[in-house]
């Protein structure tokens, strides 16, 4: 299970410096909704 959520964590830090190099705007707006959707995930 750790390794699971590790991988999240991690796969989600990617897609968030993705957002960051492509539009720094949508990122704010990204983080927040992928923290949110993880938070109802966990």
């Amino acid at each position: 299970m750790k390794k699971v959520l590790l991988t999240a964590v991690v796969l989600g830090a990617v897609i968030s410096f993705s957002f960051v190099n492509h539009a720094p705007e949508a990122a704010s707006q990204g983080d927040q909704v992928l923290l949110a959707s993880r938070g109802s995930g966990a």
